[in-house]
């Protein structure tokens, strides 16, 4: 586990691991599967645990994948509560990480009930396979880990573990309507999807409202492969508790993309960033904007002229004069008219629109504030 610098968790867990077979370098293994993967910031990572490997299914044969026992129960030894991102550098449920591997992982979150875990994949299915499924086993899960049982202060926690939230990842409106609905299927304490990097507007209004029991055959009767749901909106604010059968996504994170050596950081568009902060609004939703990265619009950070200094590159200024002590940067207009600026994902910041986005679900900002944990 590591001090965390991504903005919306405090710590990372990675006990899913991958020696190098060539070298003995032991790092990660994780595989695209989406436009989203394209410039992977844990596989550029590799090459300084010496595990020069790609994240393909070509590379698999080149790594043995295991689970670090130490790495496992180091969350056992952390009192001051935090929320953990599980699986940082892979996808905890890739089909490389066996059951066994899950089913320990997750006694490890249930002995742990002062921490909030979060689970993020881009392969819902298997997620929903695994928690509606082997869920049913999880009285003798803690077991597995070889924990005192008191531990808990009951014969078992709650199915599903009740600090435990588990989300998708989303890049477009395809693998929007392609992970978010079984998602919604899944149970947990709360869902969240991460829409980074946001490549193109995402309508994300058919996840976000509430869905009523009458409508839950519907939703059901197809299957966990409905792509796409075409039904009205309840407002979450007016909705009878009693009424409602699917509980809607708690937090959209959205982001843009940063960079790497040997990457090429894409632009992320201001009005899909807005668009996806308004429609969270309006269904009452959290919304996290994690940051800009490599490339932002030049209105956002404050600079009012962009100085041409040679080709492509110029400095920025603002009322105050020249901005970054007068380094110059890459500077292009976009198709949809806004100039960006490649300046770092440092400098680039997560203001937008004059304001700081960090809002956390309400049921989780209640007891945060109360000093306590789900």
């Amino acid at each position: 586990m590591a001090k965390s610098r991504i903005e919306w968790t405090d710590e990372t867990w990675d006990p899913i691991r991958a020696r190098n077979l060539e070298t003995g370098g032991i790092g990660h293994f994780c595989e695209h599967v989406s436009e989203g993967c394209r410039n992977c910031y844990a596989e550029a990572m590799q090459k300084r645990f010496r595990n020069f490997i790609r994240y393909a299914k070509q590379d698999r044969d080149k790594v043995e994948i295991f689970l670090d026992e130490e790495t496992l129960l180091q969350p056992l030894t952390w009192r001051r509560p935090r929320m953990i991102f599980v699986c940082s550098m892979t996808d905890v449920f890739g089909d490389w990480v066996d059951d066994h591997w899950l089913d320990k992982i997750f006694a490890v979150m249930a002995l742990c009930p002062q921490h909030r875990f979060q689970i993020l994949t881009k392969r819902p299915e298997r997620m929903f396979e695994y928690i509606e499924k082997r869920g049913s086993g999880f009285r003798v899960w803690v077991k597995l880990v070889e924990i005192d049982e008191s531990r808990l202060g009951c014969e078992a926690p709650p199915w599903p573990l009740p600090n435990v939230g588990l989300g998708v990842s989303v890049e477009d409106q395809k693998t929007a309507d392609q992970r978010i609905p079984l998602l919604l299927k899944t149970s947990t304490a709360w869902r969240f999807v991460s829409y980074e990097p946001a490549l193109e507007p995402v309508d994300f209004n058919p996840f976000l409202f509430i869905y009523t029991h009458e409508e839950e055959a519907l939703l059901t009767s197809e299957g966990p492969d409905n792509e796409v749901f075409e039904l009205p909106y309840h407002d979450p604010a007016t909705t009878p508790p009693e009424d409602i059968a699917w509980p809607r996504i708690d937090q959209v994170i959205c982001g843009g993309e940063s960079e790497r050596r040997g990457q090429v950081a894409r632009i992320t568009n201001p009005a899909a960033v807005r668009s996806a902060r308004d429609q969270c609004l309006a269904a009452l939703v959290a919304f996290f904007f994690k940051q800009w990265g490599e490339w932002a619009p030049m209105d956002q950070l404050g600079a009012t002229r962009f100085e041409k200094t040679r080709g492509n590159r110029g400095r920025l200024h603002n009322d105050d004069g020249p901005m970054f002590h007068g380094k110059a940067f890459e500077g292009r207009l976009g198709e949809d008219g806004v100039f960006y600026v490649k300046v770092g994902k440092h400098n680039a910041g997560r203001v937008l629109d004059c304001a700081i986005w960090d809002l956390q679900p309400p049921q989780l900002t209640a007891k945060a504030a109360q000093g306590e944990l789900l």
